[in-house]
C-alpha cells in the first residue's frame, strides 16, 4: 500500500497575477477513482457560530461557565451539520477572559469525561483552539470547564460522515502533504494592516487543483501591534464570515490550526483552478502572518486519499510529567520520538488528529511535530511563551512504525498530547486492513505571499 503515490506535485505556487515560473514536468495523475461511500469523508462548511456564552447563543443566559460546570451543546441540525449521519465535527473553540488558569474539555454528550483537555489557558487569556470531537447522544457535545469562570465561543467549520450517512455528494477525503510554509509576511517585512486581507494558495498540478476543497493549515500571528483576531475563509470578499480563527493580544505570537474551505483563484493565477484561502486582519493594528500547509481535503475524486476514524473520546498518549509516551520534559534543541499505542492505530493508520499542549516552558520556544520517517520540516505547531499553558490541534503523519517526532527549539517544556481520531488509508466503509504499511511520496507544495487587498 502506498500513500498518494499517484499524486505528484508541480511544487509551484502562483502569485496573484504573477507566475513563479513554468510548471515542472510531472507524471500524469491516473483517472479519478472515488472512494466508495461517505464514511469518514469530510464536508467543509462556512464557519457558523453555535455557542457564545456572552450572547445567549447555544445557551439561555450570559453567565460564564463556572468551575466544574458544563454545557451540552446542540450541534446536529445547526450551522449546516445534518440531522443524522454525522460522526464528528470540527469546532473552533475560543475561551474568553478566564478568571483562573485551567482548561476546557469537549467530548461526546452521554460519555464519561475523559482524562484529556481541548483548550488550555492561563488566567485572563483569550485564545482559540481547533477541536475535532465525536457527536454524542442527541447530536450534542459537552463543553466542560475545569476551573474558574470563563466565557466560551464555538464555531463549526465542517463535519465527518458516519457509516449511517446517506450523502451522495459534497464530501471528500484527506491527504497529508509535505508540511510547507505557503505564507510568511516577515520575508518581505510587510505586515498585514488592520482591515486588510490577503490570499495565499498552493498549486499542485492542473489535474489535482480543481479537486481541492479545503486546506488544513497552521496559522500564526507574529508581533501584532494591537489585540484582535484573524479570520481565515475561502477568500471571497463578498462572503466574509462573522467568526474568528485566531485571537491574539498585543505583541504575542499565537498559532491556531484551521481547516479552511478553498476557492479557485480565477484569472489572477496562471492556472485559474489554483486553490486559495483568505486571511483577514480585524485587529486595530498591523500583524505579521505565517501559514503552514499540512494537508488538503478533496472532492472524493483523487486517488489514495484518507478517511477519518473517530475514537470514542479524546485519548491521552503523551504526558511528560508522568512519563507517559515521553519520559520527561523535552530539553533545549531536543527531539523525542513517540510510537503511537496499538490500541489507537490500525495497519492503515496514516496520521493522528491530536490536541497538543505545551505546559509552561521555561522560555519562549517553538514546537514541531512530524512523521518520524522524514527530516524535520521548517514549520511550527506551537509557539508557547515562557510559563504559558497553551494547546493547538495538530494533523501529524506517522511513520512506518506508527511513530512521530517532537522537537523543542529552546528551553525546556512539558508536553501533553491527546488523540481525537486517526486518518485511515483504507477505503471506507470497510476500512479493511492492508498487508503492510509503507511510506510513499506526499504532496509537496511551495508557497509565496499573494497580493493583499482591503476588506
Amino acid at each position: 500500500m502506498q500513500r498518494l503515490a499517484a499524486i505528484l506535485p508541480a511544487a509551484i505556487l502562483m502569485a496573484l497575477g504573477v507566475s513563479t515560473g513554468p510548471a515542472e514536468a510531472v507524471a500524469p495523475v491516473p483517472a479519478a477513482s472515488a472512494v466508495a461511500g461517505p464514511t469518514g469523508a469530510y464536508t467543509p462548511l462556512k464557519p457558523a457560530r453555535l455557542l457564545d456564552t456572552r450572547k445567549k447563543i447555544g445557551v439561555t443566559t450570559t453567565t460564564p461557565l463556572g468551575a466544574g460546570r458544563y454545557v451540552d451543546l446542540q450541534v446536529s441540525t445547526r450551522g449546516g451539520v445534518p440531522t443524522s449521519g454525522t460522526s464528528s465535527v470540527i469546532l473552533n473553540v475560543t475561551v474568553v477572559s478566564p478568571s483562573s488558569e485551567g482548561y476546557v474539555t469537549i467530548y461526546p454528550t452521554g460519555s464519561s469525561r475523559p482524562t484529556a483537555s481541548s483548550v488550555n489557558f492561563n488566567k485572563g487569556w483569550t485564545g482559540a483552539n481547533l477541536v475535532t470531537v465525536k457527536l454524542g447522544s442527541g447530536g450534542k457535545v459537552r463543553v466542560f470547564n475545569y476551573a474558574g469562570n470563563a466565557h466560551v465561543v464555538a464555531d463549526v467549520v465542517g463535519y465527518y460522515h458516519a457509516n449511517t450517512s446517506t450523502a451522495t455528494k459534497s464530501y471528500g477525503g484527506y491527504a497529508g502533504v509535505d508540511p510547507s510554509r505557503i505564507l510568511d509576511t516577515r520575508t518581505t517585512n510587510d505586515p498585514l494592516p488592520a482591515g486588510y486581507y490577503l490570499s495565499t494558495g498552493a498549486d499542485f498540478t492542473t489535474a489535482v487543483n480543481p479537486h481541492v476543497r479545503a486546506f488544513a493549515v497552521n496559522v500564526t500571528v507574529v508581533s501584532p501591534s494591537s489585540a484582535g483576531y484573524l479570520t481565515a475563509w475561502n477568500g471571497d470578499e463578498n462572503a466574509i464570515p462573522g467568526t474568528s480563527t485566531l485571537n491574539f493580544t498585543k505583541g504575542k505570537t499565537v498559532p491556531n490550526m484551521a481547516v479552511v474551505p478553498t476557492r479557485a483563484c480565477g484569472s489572477e493565477c496562471a492556472d485559474p483552478t489554483t486553490p486559495v484561502i483568505g486571511i483577514l486582519n480585524t485587529s486595530g493594528g498591523s500583524a505579521h502572518v505565517v501559514v503552514d500547509l499540512v494537508g488538503i481535503y478533496d472532492d472524493n475524486t483523487l486517488t489514495d486519499t484518507w478517511r477519518y476514524r473517530a475514537l470514542p473520546g479524546p485519548t491521552r498518549i503523551v504526558n511528560t510529567k508522568t512519563g507517559q509516551g515521553i519520559s520527561s520534559a523535552i530539553p533545549s534543541n531536543g527531539t523525542r520520538t513517540v510510537t503511537t499505542p496499538s490500541s489507537i492505530t490500525t495497519t492503515d493508520t496514516m496520521a493522528l488528529v491530536t490536541n497538543t499542549t505545551a505546559n509552561k516552558p521555561t522560555t519562549t520556544t517553538v514546537l514541531t511535530l512530524w512523521n518520524a520517517d522524514y527530516t524535520r520540516p521548517t514549520v511550527s505547531n506551537l509557539n508557547p511563551a515562557a510559563g504559558q499553558l497553551v494547546s493547538n490541534m495538530t494533523f501529524t503523519d506517522i511513520g512506518t512504525d506508527y511513530d512521530f517526532s517532537v522537537h523543542n527549539r529552546v528551553g525546556s517544556t512539558n508536553l501533553v498530547i491527546d488523540v481525537a481520531g486517526t486518518m485511515e488509508a483504507a477505503p471506507a466503509p470497510a476500512l479493511a486492513k492492508s498487508v503492510d504499511k509503507v511510506a510513499a511520496p506526499r504532496l509537496a507544495p511551495e508557497g509565496v505571499q499573494l497580493a493583499a487587498r482591503h476588506r
